[in-house]
């Protein structure tokens, strides 16, 4: 089902006007102002300036539930008029709010902002099992927040934000001029439970990357390529290809995602193959260390959390199986991938879930691609550890998938699709597969049919993770 039709759905729902993933209703919402926020509850009109009853300048604390924060300056930066707020430097309106979706309007002459920045240390289990916090970076110039959702905007037209953390947050970047800030209006957004659930997928380029000789699981599925089962009530592909956990968030992905969550609703969460080089989205440069440390965090707090307080069912995927390539696009026949004789191991390795010795050999055709302990998918099982979540292992069944390759399988597949493959190994290698992290519709229709098995059967209660046996076993039994 696509996009443009969910959002058809949605804005019936709420009787609202929904355009490119930003649903917007009418607010009726009351002014208001407070000193102290107590409840918090965001919900209404916030005036700033001089007039009676605006929202006074004044520092954001956690006990007040409301306030400013200027980076790298001071509050003198900040000065009340009559007219509202006038900056001289970028700052941070904060308001204690109800973890859930939001419709923000703000009366400002500010054109970029960003909205649920990232600025707090971020508490989280780490791979240990010990309780860790991760800080997330700041722009050493300016002082602004490197992880958030840069939005474009125009004075009073409304956005929408996805609150994780228990503020609603909004950053007014000043460019070449000072900015104003006359009002802001907080309207709640939840997206109502829905006759059946909906499969939401976030992910990366496994998931969503349908471009020249590629196409993926999840635009299979939004191409109709393979049916929705009776117990979902549609799809929406949330992936975005070369994302990683920080870009996903910057590129209002995983807000998207959320917007879209409905109590019942099952969301797949898979980031697994992209460790992003240093790179700029909008104001905002991220290198490589900075990606690769907020993870864990990020994944547990922001979309696991995210998913949980909507009422969502999270269900951790893994990485799907990879393809017979090394990185320069060559064929990689005994690192690991596909053995076309027999091999001698130099070192204790795991080949398709058996432990083989130094000095031992793996049989020949034996394929080992799951990436069990590759790209993220130890901190994915980690996170199915600290939550207690069902966990789909695209790479496991894949690798099975291709072990179960016979002759036969080769006839048929090259009868279907009108191909003359001499081996097995040709078949996957072109026809399946169009370098070592993406493949063909051909695929992409395999590997749907299991998600969307495996989805129906969790819906259904009937699901059980089927990999305990293979080793190492990252997953906690005791966990269901």
């Amino acid at each position: 089902m696509n996009k443009q039709f969910y959002h058809t759905i949605l804005t019936a729902a709420l009787g609202g006007v929904c355009m490119m993933g930003v649903v917007a209703c009418a607010s009726t919402a009351d002014s208001k102002s407070s000193k102290v926020q107590k409840k918090a509850d965001a919900t209404g009109t916030w005036t700033f300036g001089t007039a009676s009853g605006s929202v006074a300048v004044s520092e954001y604390t956690a006990k007040k539930g409301i306030g400013f924060t200027v980076f790298n300056g001071n509050m003198l930066s900040l000065k009340a008029e009559e007219t509202g707020i006038k900056a001289t430097k970028t700052f941070q309106f904060k308001i204690a709010a109800e973890n859930g979706n939001y419709e923000v309007t703000a009366v400002t002459t500010a054109k970029d902002i960003i909205s649920e920045a990232i600025t707090e240390p971020v508490f989280y289990i780490d791979e240990t099992g010990a309780k860790n916090s991760y800080t997330p970076p700041t722009d050493t110039a300016t002082g602004i927040p490197l992880i958030g959702v840069p939005k474009t905007i125009e004075s009073g037209k409304s956005f929408c934000v996805a609150v994780c953390d228990g503020v609603l947050d909004l950053t007014f970047i000043r460019d070449a001029s000072d900015i104003t800030l006359s009002s802001i209006t907080i309207k709640a957004l939840p997206v109502p439970k829905r006759e059946k659930p909906w499969l939401i997928a976030i992910g990366d380029s496994t998931t969503n990357l349908d471009y020249q000789d590629k196409c993926s699981w999840g635009n299979v599925v939004d191409k109709g390529m393979v049916k929705l089962p009776e117990s979902l009530g549609g799809f929406f592909n949330a992936g975005a290809s070369g994302a990683d956990t920080v870009n996903f968030i910057a590129w209002t992905r995983l807000e998207d995602a959320l917007l879209h969550t409905a109590p019942g609703d099952y969301v797949t969460v898979n980031m697994g193959i992209n460790q992003a080089k240093k790179y700029k989205i909008g104001l905002m440069e991220i290198t490589k260390s900075d990606s690769r440390a907020a993870t864990l965090p990020l994944m547990e707090k922001y979309y696991v959390e995210g998913i949980l307080q909507r009422g969502g069912i999270p269900v951790i995927t893994t990485i799907t199986a990879r393809g017979p390539y090394d990185r320069a696009g060559t064929p990689d026949d005994n690192g690991g991938l596909f053995y076309n004789s027999e091999t001698k191991l130099d070192e204790e390795r795991f080949v398709a879930g058996k432990r083989y010795a130094p000095g031992q050999t793996v049989p020949a055709n034996t394929w080992s691609n799951s990436r069990h302990s590759g790209a993220y998918n130890i901190k994915l099982y980690d996170i199915a550890n600290n939550y207690g979540l069902q966990v789909i292992d695209l790479g496991i069944w894949g690798e099975g998938f291709f072990q179960s390759l016979t002759a036969d399988s080769l006839a048929a597949f090259n009868a279907a699709n009108k191909t003359d493959f001499a081996t097995i190994y040709d078949m996957v290698k072109h026809g399946y597969y169009a370098d070592q992290n993406h493949y063909h519709a051909t695929l992409g229709v395999v590997f749907a049919e299991y998600m969307l098995d495996c989805v129906d059967k969790l819906v259904k209660g009937t699901y059980s993770y089927p990999y305990w046996d293979y080793q190492p076993c990252y997953l906690k039994k005791a966990k269901k």
